[in-house]
């Protein structure tokens, strides 16, 4: 964890709020890749596919089958896009296209950590090949400003749910190629 720890210089802990710490990701969770997507998926839950199945940038589909059974953390690994961060129910699948937080090593709320990793826009710190992609690499080097635990709870409770976040994002963002009216 060496070189997680150098990364601390990029957050100035005199910037931090009183009781915040810096912490490389590296030294907050484990991340592993997902796996082959289901073989069978249906565009919409039904009674016998209810189960969300997620790539790298969202729901990719429904299946009868799960790999998750606490709600986790999941970053986008590979595509244009990789970098994305979600937040996914108890009872999900993760396809290959995705990291997912197997562990965490302290005690975090999730939705303030899937937060503070989104502000990160690891998307910038792609490899840039024929197929973009972020490591765990990368992403363990990272560092975040946490504070305690009952703080993250709080902080949580007054954001609102990641989807929601990026339905505010689309519609204040121009589309590629288009301006924003002055």
């Amino acid at each position: 964890m060496a070189e997680s720890l150098e990364s601390c210089d990029r957050i100035d802990p005199l910037s931090l709020p009183n009781g915040w710490r810096a912490v490389p990701l590296g030294n907050l969770l484990r991340l592993t890749s997902g796996l082959s997507r289901p073989a069978k998926l249906t565009n919409n839950p039904t009674q016998h596919c209810p189960f969300p199945v997620y790539g790298g940038n969202g729901v990719l589909g429904y299946s009868a089958e799960y790999m998750t059974s606490e709600p986790t953390l999941v970053i986008g690994r590979v595509g244009e896009k990789c970098g994305c961060v979600h937040t996914v129910p108890a009872k999900s699948w993760i396809s290959d296209n995705a990291l997912y937080a197997k562990e965490f090593l302290q005690r975090v709320e999730l939705d303030f950590i899937a937060f503070a990793v989104s502000q990160l826009d690891l998307n910038r710190l792609k490899r840039k090949s024929s197929q973009p992609l972020v490591t765990q690499g990368i992403i363990y080097s990272q560092v975040i400003g946490i504070p305690g635990l009952e703080e993250q709870r709080a902080i949580a409770h007054v954001l609102p749910p990641c989807s929601e976040r990026r339905r505010r994002r689309r519609r204040s963002s121009p589309l590629p190629g288009n301006s924003r009216p002055a």
